[in-house]
Formats: structure tokens, sequence, C-alpha cells
């Protein structure tokens, strides 16, 4: 059975400072950023650690030749308020730490520090000032549920799923559910935290591993691809190679039927793939997959001349390695369609493919940060707001990277609390990432 259930992870950075009021935050979790620059020669960071709610300070050297050394550190929130100013006098241990509150503002905290120990040199006798900053996120379990009050997320596994701007709402379509393969098309709306099981005369077929993706230009959902079995169990006896048009304002769907490239033909049936629309190019790509891995890009878009979609594929190298399970999305910043994760022949190294149509295929390889593992259908997300990327890498829990366009480098964040997701979107509506995980809903916000 080839049910594509996978711990996944996801990673983000930047800052942005919208409030969601009168929302407990489940967890508070800061990252220590790049330090400014310090008096001396002395690497490792006063700010290390995050316990639940807490922001927790320990020491910076545990040297047993110092005989004592004093610490003084100011926080500020990303209004520049002082929060709290902390003295330690005790060398290597946690001293202190700052429960954060539900009116505690989201964003980038300053910390000023003093440092400054007595003994006898070279090891002791030596100060040390500087400031760091930290970002501070807010994990929210948002619980929806219906009429009758009762939780509702679906749980799924391996939808298609992506986010429409239009109406402000996630789409997930298909799945598996129970062993059996679904048709199903769920809504959900972050701003009344409602999710809508939407009934829809002649669905296409049920499948799992589909892909789907906002044609922003024309208003549509489009879907390519996916897998059922004969009697509609989740395995892949079937592939689909039909592409679907979903109306999410009239709530219908449409199948398609596109020119298929005159030299090359139609891509073959497939399932994970890696699938993203192209807003800047108004150009859908998509890449490799299940069965055949190959490694031909192939471009659906509209030909307003004529009004078809139509199919082009191009070869241009260098080309990602050939890979399933992978995901794709859409940079904005770089208006480029990038590609990470996956299964492949051969190591793909955590890189991060871009393509745009002028320049082709070019590789991020990020040299900084810890490296996440390159998984199988990460979760994989761009944020315009702080032009980041999340990625993900597989586990049994879920752990936040990310990799920045201005960092040039990986960066370790936080654990979904709810678990592994198996979907997850950027609302540039509301400025938030959801994740959909087993039969929860989390809101991260940064």
């Amino acid at each position: 059975m080839a049910e594509k259930l996978v711990a996944k992870y996801v990673c983000l950075i930047g800052v942005f400072s919208m409030f969601l009021a009168g929302v407990v935050p489940v967890k508070g979790d800061v990252e220590p950023l790049t330090a400014q620059p310090w008096n001396a020669d002395f690497n490792n960071p006063p700010f290390v650690l995050v316990n639940g709610e807490k922001i927790e300070v320990q020491s910076l050297i545990s040297d047993k030749n110092c005989i004592s050394y004093s610490m003084i550190i100011e926080l500020y929130n990303p209004y520049n308020y002082l929060k709290r100013r902390w003295t330690y006098f005790l060398p290597g241990k946690i001293v202190d730490s700052y429960s954060l509150s539900p009116s505690d503002p989201t964003g980038t905290w300053k910390i000023w520090y003093s440092y400054q120990d007595s003994g006898s040199p070279p090891d002791c006798g030596m100060s040390y000032q500087g400031y760091k900053y930290a970002r501070v996120l807010k994990w929210v379990d948002k619980k929806p549920v219906d009429q009758d009050g009762k939780p509702n997320t679906p749980n799924l596994q391996d939808p298609g799923y992506t986010f429409d701007p239009d109406t402000g709402k996630m789409i997930l379509f298909g799945g598996c559910s129970k062993g059996v393969g679904s048709s199903l098309v769920y809504t959900y709306s972050f701003l009344t935290n409602k999710w809508e099981n939407r009934s829809i005369p002649n669905p296409p077929g049920k499948r799992w591993g589909a892909k789907i993706v906002y044609h922003s230009d024309r208003k549509l959902v489009i879907m390519f691809g996916g897998a059922i079995g004969a009697n509609g169990e989740c395995n892949d006896k079937i592939k689909y190679g039909d592409t679907w048009s979903y109306n999410v304002a009239t709530n219908t769907w449409t199948q398609l039927q596109p020119q298929c490239d005159p030299t090359y033909g139609c891509p073959s049936p497939r399932y994970d793939h890696g699938m993203v629309y192209n807003a800047a190019e108004k150009e859908i790509l998509v890449f490799s997959g299940n069965p055949d891995r190959d490694t031909y890009t192939w471009i659906l878009y509209y030909d307003p001349g004529i009004a078809k979609w139509k199919w082009v594929r191009r070869s241009p190298s260098p080309s990602p390695e050939a890979r399933d399970g992978s995901t794709m999305a859409y940079d904005s910043f770089a208006g480029a369609s990038s590609l990470y994760g996956g299964q492949a022949n051969v190591p793909t190294n955590n890189n991060i493919w871009r393509y745009r149509k002028s320049f082709g295929w070019d590789k991020i390889q990020p040299t900084g940060g810890p490296q996440p593992q390159a998984p199988d259908l990460p979760e994989f997300v761009f944020s315009g707001d702080d032009k980041s990327y999340v990625a993900g890498a597989a586990a049994s829990y879920f752990y936040v990277t990310s990799y920045t366009n201005f960092m040039d480098s990986w960066s370790s964040r936080s654990f979904v609390p709810g678990g592994a997701p198996f979907a997850a979107v950027y609302d540039t509506t509301n400025h938030v990432y959801i994740f959909v995980v087993s039969s929860q809903t989390w809101a991260l916000q940064l």
C-alpha cells in the first residue's frame, strides 16, 4: 500500500507583529539569531533555551577558574518596551526565565547584555557587551467545530492542498481516509475558523497523491494527477493523468482537455509529483513524480488567444534530480517556482531548486545553520511577507526549519505542538501559516 503519511516539518523566518487578539498562545518559541558585533572574540550566545512558554536565559560560560561574574540583560519587545532586567552571578546554569503571556507581541525582541567576570587572566578578568535578536513565535490551536460543536478538522493522508487568496480559504482535495480514497473538497477560513465539506456534483474520481494549485489569473483551482486502487483503496493500481479545474465561487468542477505538446505529447499519468503556479509567468509547472521519475519540466498555461489550456515540455539544463514526493512553492520575491525534498535516486542534499522561464533551473545550496533532512512529502511554503521558505524534515515529530533569501542559511525553529502535518499553507490574507495536523488545525504567527 502506497500511503504517504509522513512526519513533516516546517520552518520559518521573518517578522510581522500582527497579534491574534484574545487567543492564548500554546507555545512561545525563541530562536537566537546572528549576533551583532561583539567587543571581543566571544562566540557563544547568552540566549539559547526555550521551555514551553518561557524564554530561559543561561550563563555565557562555565569556566571553573573564574571566581564570579555578573550579567545584566534587558529584553525589549517589538514596541521597544523594557520587559525585564536580569542580573546573574552564577556561571554555567539557567538562572531565570520570562513567561510569555497572551498580551506579549510576536516579532523580533532585542536583547542587550553586559558581562564581566573576575579572576585571573587569560581565562577570567574579561568583559563583553553587545546585543542580539530573538524572534518570538506563537502556536495557536484553532479548535474549529461544526454546527453541533464537534471538532471537524479533516483527517487525511496525502491530499492536494492550496490557498485561495481571493476567498481567503485553504483548500483540500482528495487524499486517503481510513485506507479509502476521497474526492471531497474541504475549505477552511481562518477568519471564521470554520471547515466546510463542500458538496459538489460530478467531481473527479477518488484519488490520493494528486496536486492542486490556485491559478490567480484565471481564478480557478487546477488539479492534475493522482492514484487510486481498483476498488477505491489507497494504492497506486490506477494512475491519473487528467486535468480538472475547480471554481470556488460557483462550487463546480470542470474536466479540462489541454492541447498536448506537438512534439512530446502530454505528461504521463503520475502522483506525488511537484506542482506549483508561478503568478509572475502565469504558468503551472509540473515536475517528476511516481512512477516515472522523469526530469522533464512540464508547463501548463492558458492561451487567451484561442481560449485553450496547453501543455509544453521544456528540458533545461541543469535540472533537478528525478524524484517523487517533492513539494513546490512560488517564491514571489524571486518570481520563481521552487522545488524541495522528495525521494530521489541520488541524495538531494537539502537543496532548493528554482525555475524561471528566462533562466531555467538554478540550485540554491544554503551554507549556514543546521541542515534539515530532505524528506519525502515535506511541507514547503513561501512567505512573501518575510521572503523566506518553510521546509520540513522527516521524523516522528515536526521540526521547524527555514531558509531565507537574505541569510542564505537554514535556521532551526520549533515543534508543531500537534504532531506531523499533512498540509500547510501561508495565508496571505491574514499573514499566518496554517497547518493541518491529524484532526487538528494549528496557526503559526511570527
